[in-house]
């Protein structure tokens, strides 16, 4: 008996096959036999894409520890397992924890703008891809101003309630605005 079995993940139907075993002798009766065969799946595909939902921005001081998102793989075979490594990450500032993308170090965007890491994913037969991901870093107003000065002025004794009386600048290296 032969049976070849289609490719799993080329499969167009669910991958059960009923064959039929005749077994005859002349002059008596016909022995049949039915048997189910299941191809089951064999992990030879390599994991083909990583997938990360989360934000891609990060603000400054955010915690140690915080989970920035989640990584996912695409892998025709089923049942696979993933492990996650980081081939490039920026001076440190990321970790993984299972599928969790974290952070390992406080970043700060008055030194650092943009920051890349390069995902690495293994399955369980150490096929692996590799991607890279782009993280912005967030301004927050965590800088106090400066350079406060108030200019030279003096005051009438007319001088109505509202008037402009002083002008004071500072400044502030924070984008945020505030």
């Amino acid at each position: 008996l032969t049976f070849a079995a289609t490719d799993f993940e080329a499969r167009a139907d669910d991958n059960t096959y009923e064959v039929e075993i005749t077994a005859s002798k002349t002059g008596e009766d016909n022995a049949i036999q039915t048997l189910i065969v299941t191809v089951t799946d064999l992990n030879d595909e390599t994991p083909r894409n990583i997938d990360f939902v989360g934000s891609s921005n990060i603000i400054e001081n955010t915690a140690i520890g915080a989970e920035l998102g989640t990584l996912s793989a695409t892998d025709a075979d089923t049942g696979d397992t993933f492990t996650y490594t980081l081939e490039n990450n920026s001076a440190a500032y990321f970790a993984i924890d299972g599928n969790k993308l974290k952070l390992a170090k406080t970043v700060d965007y008055e030194s650092t703008k943009t920051l890349n890491i390069t995902v690495k994913v293994t399955d369980g037969n150490n096929h692996s891809f590799s991607k890279t991901f782009d993280f912005a870093i967030t301004d927050a107003n965590d800088i106090t101003p400066s350079n406060i000065q108030l200019s030279t002025t003096t005051i009438a004794d007319s001088t109505t309630t509202g008037t402009t009386i002083a002008i004071i600048t500072a400044t502030d290296t924070d984008t945020t605005g505030e």
